[in-house]
């Protein structure tokens, strides 16, 4: 199952001022790390290393990184080598797939079996509270490669439901909505309302609160996969290897979303602000691979005259992935490098 870096936007408020930038590793005279213009610029820093960072996630001062096989906490300040471990996927026996945050925990999926699990923000001694969990000799259903937070429960997306359990546990996930399709796609919210995808042609929304049936936002899409929101738009990935990146309001489009960007190759994460989004591009051309390493790029364009020409935050990365934002930085993680960077100013 193909990991996607999704960031996921929770029911946690704002998030704090960014550390001062003279902490972690500074690589502004790395003249392998380069931006758009050719130059190399001060205020990027390396803040984790021997890293996997398929996914990240800003969590009140720290950095949570998803390596698939374990979760991670690193200061926004840096942590150097030496992150600190929160979940090890060896004491589940099942990969770790998304993550998300409130106030006070972090909150994955693994499968199989099916869990949702659940560890404090500060630490949980590598044992994490499973909130749900399926029989393990149940025929697992993997669900969509991310949950989401909001209003006391975490939810994700299953065979056409929107499903969810209370974080403080559950015996068996209540179905908040149905939608017509047997797919499983991406979520996530802004605390008021919940957007998926189906993986297939449609997008959704629904109130944190419930709905009888989803408001269709947009249908005929070629593939929607990855998707956010900043709380005004919904964003999300349309297309195969060169894709389009698209938005709609949160209200609505008419079915017929903006294009933001084309012609991506293979974006591996998304994430907005209200004023730009920002996005990753792993390798400068789509499979099939080998891909050459060192021609990733972090990109952004603004959410209202984009007009199709993304600037470029950092380019000769090695496989950018997982990508966060706080009110003045841009985080991502290079998965060939081990790395997490920190970009100031966004």
């Amino acid at each position: 199952m193909r990991k996607l870096a999704l960031v996921l936007l929770t029911a946690c408020g704002p998030a704090a001022a960014t550390p001062a930038d003279d902490a972690g590793a500074d690589v502004s005279g790395d003249t392998s790390f380069g931006f758009g213009d050719g130059s190399v610029e001060a205020g990027v820093f390396t803040l984790a290393t021997g890293v996997e960072p398929n996914v990240l996630a800003i969590a009140g001062d720290s950095v949570l990184i998803d390596e698939v096989n374990d979760i991670k906490r690193c200061s926004r300040a840096g942590c150097s080598d030496s992150p600190t471990l929160l979940v090890d996927s060896n004491a589940l026996g099942a990969q770790i797939f998304g993550v998300a945050v409130d106030t006070t925990n972090a909150y994955f999926a693994s499968a199989p079996p099916m869990r949702i699990g659940q560890c404090g923000l500060g630490g949980c001694g590598d044992k994490p509270a499973i909130i749900f969990s399926d029989a393990p000799d149940a025929a697992t259903i993997f669900p969509s490669e991310s949950v989401a937070v909001a209003g006391g429960f975490v939810h994700w997306v299953v065979g056409g439901r929107v499903v969810r359990c209370a974080t403080s546990g559950c015996n068996q996930p209540s179905t908040l909505v149905t939608f017509a399709s047997s797919g499983g796609g991406n979520i996530t919210t802004d605390g008021t309302n919940l957007y998926w995808t189906d993986g297939a042609t449609q997008v959704f929304s629904c109130p944190v609160a419930g709905c009888s049936q989803p408001t269709l936002l947009a249908v005929g899409q070629a593939g929607p996969v990855l998707i956010t929101t900043d709380a005004l738009n919904v964003y999300w990935t349309i297309g195969n290897n060169l894709q389009s990146i698209v938005a709609c309001d949160v209200s609505g489009c008419n079915g017929v979303p903006t294009v933001i960007a084309t012609s991506q190759p293979n974006p591996a994460g998304i994430v907005a602000d209200g004023k730009n989004i920002y996005w990753t591009i792993p390798f400068d051309k789509p499979p099939p691979y080998p891909p050459s390493q060192h021609t990733g790029r972090v990109m952004k364009c603004s959410v209202y005259t984009c007009n199709d020409v993304p600037i470029v935050v950092a380019d000769k990365q090695n496989e950018p992935s997982g990508i966060a934002l706080d009110q003045a930085s841009v985080y991502f993680g290079n998965v060939l490098d081990h790395t997490v960077i920190r970009v100031t100013p966004k």
